[in-house]
């Protein structure tokens, strides 16, 4: 034990004698191994340099004040999902504060000389056949709503001169970018749309495939590039003069866009395949074809796609990137789209939005002139959008396509397979109808010809058959039978069936809105989109037919106030709360069933938001209880778009006297519908003369100032003997006068009190114009048929 105690210690010193000088080599090796390529990495930047730092500095200012900085993909809206919900109103979410979490604020912003933002419209791929239209709906809702919020700071932008004006005006240009094309469900309808609230790129696929294009990022491509679909989404994009942005595509997606597209193309955030190996970069052949095809890269700072790690990446990489572009494509073809707030990590030197001087200052140090720096930073999307919209003004005589993929078999099940004593003699009576109709527009408060373009003929209007110009004696409806009964305005029903809730009722909705437009403008010489009181009196008195969008049900909005927004955005101007089922908020009048008891709290809510905005509250085919709950809180007069009275026909979709009663007090309007079911009880024995006794009954509970039409035509089986169609409201108006009423209560049944109703809905909406939006929304239903997504939050 002595000799192994005596060896230890003698042991000790040799360590250390070999330990300390290896400890110093090692040390010394490792500053070799990290400095020296930093350092050669350095020299190598510092050779590019032909500008001084002071000097390029200036110039970048220069340029940052003369033309706006236009970064083409921030998702900075996704990130208020994932952190707060949507709720602007929450303190943390302010964009006035520093927000450490995030790349982007207000403040930063201005430091980075940002002049227009392409706000990224994301919506994940776990959502495609399920509820991916309303995502895009709710984030295009939130950017609209912030950019109203700090309206000192942004404006919404539609337009390159837009981009300038508002640049030129202090502020930052807000626009929405839709990431990506499986958010419009294979349906052009549903991309019109999109374009009509403001989306002025589409991304064509984001990491999945859609049915019609491939994406970069599985490995099975279902379509080696576009299908022929894809080759009509890209059609229709040139058509309305939205941007096709090939971020995130196959590279045989790129180039079957590029062979076909009219319109110059963008890549809203990707950087160069040669320097950066990875599927989402864009190879130098396809840099050449985006060069002939006037298109542009803006170059995503992504540290994954600028160097081979996340972990690290440089200012310098990211200045590599655009340079190489500028080599292979010209100067005229790259740009800016850094992914701020979509990516984890990003260069060092490039921290965030606050940055993008840097980046300029650091290309004019590399001998980038100012015109150079100046298309760079926003000249080439400035002459790219230009270019895109000049080829929608040069295909604007073109008819759009009218199209959609069905659902495949294989998704997820969530989408739907769906496709009424006299006064007067007679003729005195006819010459007071036709003065009365001179006068004032004859206001239809519902018609379903929509529905029967869609059942008939698939919404193809181009079909031969299914010209309006013709006698369509299957229907109730053409021009020539509208023109006989003097019509004057018409609220066409959006209508979405049943069995599509909590699947793909969003989707039905955008499609039939669609449609409605669509006839609107190939019969521009019949109808013109209305949207206002004021817009129906004005298309009247031009001796047209005003067109209007009413929603036929609440169930559309798919439980979401932002999507209820955006409906009204796009022209929707009354939604029926229910159709003849519940929805998670509303109890409708068929089911036996009243889960609710009448509205939810959030229901409330949808009726305080409808005030806010100015969409008028339509209560037909709600349960008497839902009826009395929304006439308690509205501010605002409501509708009934197609119902009639319950004293005569004592059906739950009529109104029964109390609540006529209320709808007096409320100022509103029932607008009596003919479905001979509802007017006699019966689909054999009604006639126009009982549509006027209900008529002559409401206006004897209500009032004169309570009552209207709303036919359904086309919407239901049997209509009364006397009413067949829409060219006999004239023989009804005439008998409305031999009953007594006077040319100034029948100006009120025709339409005044419809237009009155309208206006006072916007006066209120005027009035609550300082309140800001209800941001909440309402989870599906545990008991749904599991095709909407989990909310961010749960």
């Amino acid at each position: 034990m002595g000799e192994k105690g005596e060896f230890e210690i003698q042991e000790v010193p040799t360590r250390r004698k070999w330990l300390v000088p290896a400890l110093i080599c090692g040390a010394i090796l490792l500053v070799i191994l990290i400095v020296v390529p930093i350092v050669v990495s350095q020299q190598g930047h510092d050779s590019k340099y032909v500008v001084g730092e002071e000097e390029a500095r200036k110039l970048a200012l220069k340029v940052l004040k003369e033309v706006p900085l236009i970064d083409g993909h921030n998702d900075l809206p996704w990130q208020l999902r994932a952190h707060y919900y949507n709720k602007l109103e929450y303190a943390n979410a302010s964009l006035n504060l520093p927000q450490k979490i995030l790349h982007t604020n207000i403040e930063r912003l201005r430091k980075g000389h940002v002049g227009a933002q392409f706000w990224a419209d994301y919506v994940p791929c776990a959502s495609q056949y399920k509820d991916s239209i309303r995502f895009a709906l709710q984030q295009a809702d939130v950017i609209k709503r912030f950019t109203h919020k700090y309206n000192d700071t942004f404006e919404m932008a539609y337009t390159a001169n837009d981009i300038e004006r508002i640049f030129k005006n202090g502020k930052i240009a807000s626009l929405i970018g839709l990431e990506s094309g499986h958010a419009i469900e294979s349906s052009l309808a549903v991309l019109r749309m999109m374009y009509d609230i403001g989306v002025r790129y589409m991304t064509l696929t984001h990491s999945c495939n859609t049915p019609w294009a491939d994406s970069t990022t599985p490995d099975i491509k279902d379509h080696n590039g576009i299908t022929e679909f894809g080759k009509k989404v890209v059609w229709e994009m040139n058509r309305l003069g939205m941007f096709i942005d090939l971020s995130h595509v196959s590279f045989a997606t790129m180039k079957d866009v590029l062979a076909i597209t009219k319109a110059p193309v963008i890549y809203s955030h990707s950087s160069a395949y040669s320097l950066r190996d990875h599927e989402r970069n864009v190879p130098d052949d396809v840099l050449k074809l985006t060069a002939s095809n006037r298109g542009v890269v803006m170059v995503n700072f992504y540290n994954l796609y600028i160097n081979k790690t996340r972990d690290y990446a440089s200012i310098e990489q990211v200045a590599d990137h655009i340079m190489y572009i500028r080599k292979v494509a010209g100067v005229d073809y790259v740009g800016l789209g850094s992914d701020y707030d979509g990516v984890c990590c990003v260069p060092k030197g490039l921290e965030d939005v606050s940055k993008f001087p840097d980046l300029i200052t650091l290309l004019a140090r590399m001998g980038l002139k100012e015109d150079e720096l100046k298309k760079i930073v926003g000249n080439n999307l400035l002459r790219a959008m230009r270019e895109a919209e000049a080829v929608k003004d040069s295909l604007k005589s073109q008819m759009p396509y009218d199209e959609w993929i069905s659902i495949t078999p294989n998704a997820s099940g969530c989408a739907s397979n769906l496709y009424n004593t006299p006064l007067m003699s007679v003729e005195q009576s006819k010459v007071v109808a036709e003065r009365v109709l001179s006068q004032e527009p004859l206001v239809d408060g519902h018609n379903d010809l929509p529905w029967q373009m869609r059942a008939y003929y698939y919404n193809k209007i181009e079909y031969a058959n299914a010209s309006l110009n013709s006698n369509l004696p299957h229907l109730h409806t053409d021009i020539a039978r509208l023109r006989k009964g003097r019509v004057g305005a018409q609220f066409w029903a959006d209508y979405v069936p049943c069995a599509s809730q909590f699947k793909d009722s969003i989707r039905y909705s955008l499609q039939q809105t669609d449609l409605i437009k669509r006839i609107t403008y190939k019969y521009n010489q019949t109808f013109e989109m209305a949207y206002s009181a004021d817009d129906i009196t004005r298309i009247f008195k031009s001796g047209k037919i005003a067109s209007l969008i009413g929603l036929e049900s609440g169930h559309a909005i798919e439980s979401s106030l932002a999507v209820l927004r955006m409906m009204y955005s796009l022209g929707v101007r009354y939604m029926t709360l229910t159709h003849s089922c519940n929805t998670p908020w509303a109890d409708s009048a068929t089911p036996k069933d009243h889960p609710h008891n009448g509205l939810t709290d959030f229901g409330r809510t949808i009726v305080k938001e409808m005030n806010r905005i100015g969409m008028l509250i339509d209560l037909s085919h709600v349960s008497v209880k839902t009826m009395k709950d929304t006439l308690a809180v509205t501010r605002a007069p409501v509708i009934y778009s197609h119902s009639s009275a319950s004293k005569f026909c004592n059906h739950e979709r009529n109104v029964p006297d109390d609540v006529l009663d209320l709808v007096a007090r409320n100022r509103g309007v029932v607008m009596v519908n003919f479905y001979s079911l509802y007017i006699s009880c019966s689909n054999e024995n009604a006639t126009l003369e009982h549509v006027a006794d209900h008529i002559m009954y409401i206006k004897r509970i209500a009032g004169i100032n309570s009552v209207g039409l709303g036919s359904d035509y086309d919407g239901v089986c049997c209509v009364p003997k006397g009413l067949e169609d829409v060219s006999k409201f004239p023989d009804l108006i005439a008998t409305l006068a031999r009953r007594g009423l006077s040319e100034a209560e029948l100006r009120k049944v025709v339409g005044g009190n419809l237009l009155r109703v309208f206006k006072e809905a916007e006066k209120v909406r005027d009035d609550l114009k300082s309140q800001k939006p209800f941001d909440v929304w309402l989870s599906p239903p545990a008991n749904s048929t599991g095709c909407l997504s989990p909310d961010v939050s749960q």
